[in-house]
């Protein structure tokens, strides 16, 4: 799995021809469907914007993106959907409400499966400090959501997943205050094996001392 913003900038190369395509500019993708689009390939000779339907996508790879031929990249006004559904990350993001009008945030990193191309869930961002303190909470694709121009419309019971996401300082506070809780117990049950070790040791070093001392003595003469 990967985000969206990851994809960007990488290679768009043709295995037929060996050939070097441009770059990804942007992906395209229906948040309500779950669905990758396609992507926005840039060709730096041409100057151009070029489409490439996620469907003639052959591999996402770590470093690349492949496809069978150029003949598959085409000019973006050919490919409407692509251009409907393009996330561009330097844009105003999508506002995340729900259908009875709750706002929940801004839209911000969309999750892919490298495999199958779908997307997997989105993060939903809010004020810079809660989002440090809270974590950044995640929404999964949800049915009966709506990808519009400048919303993202899901159900009214996105907002229980949301309040079920928790990370940021709070999960790291959690986790030191579980760490130092098990120290403690540790420390405890340690200190009382750690006494009885060293009186043990303490007698036996004295019993030690005796026996050399006695031995050590010398034995009166019978006449």
């Amino acid at each position: 799995m990967r985000s969206l913003d990851q994809i960007e900038g990488m290679l768009v190369m043709s295995t037929k021809e060996g050939k070097n395509l441009g770059r990804v500019r942007h992906c395209s993708a229906d948040l309500a469907k779950g669905e990758l689009v396609g992507l926005i390939v840039y060709d730096p000779d041409t100057k151009k914007e070029w489409g490439l339907a996620a469907s003639d996508i052959e591999v996402l790879g770590r470093d690349a993106v492949m496809v069978e031929s150029e003949a598959l990249i085409k000019a973006v006004s050919a490919t409407p959907r692509l251009q409907r559904y393009r996330l561009d990350t330097a844009a105003e993001p999508l506002q995340v409400v729900t259908s009875a009008g709750r706002q929940l945030g801004e839209l911000g990193r969309v999750y892919l499966d490298s495999e199958s191309l779908k997307i997997v869930g989105y993060e939903v961002t809010g004020p810079t400090l809660k989002t440090v303190v809270d974590g950044t909470p995640h929404l999964p694709v949800m049915k009966g959501a709506i990808h519009g121009e400048d919303a993202l419309v899901v159900p009214p019971h996105a907002e229980q997943h949301l309040e079920r996401s928790t990370g940021g300082l709070k999960q790291a506070w959690a986790r030191l205050a579980g760490f130092g809780r098990d120290v403690v117990q540790k420390t405890k049950a340690r200190v009382p094996a750690q006494a009885k070790k060293a009186t043990a040791k303490t007698k036996r070093k004295s019993a030690k001392s005796a026996s050399s001392k006695s031995a050590a003595r010398p034995r009166k003469s019978v006449k």
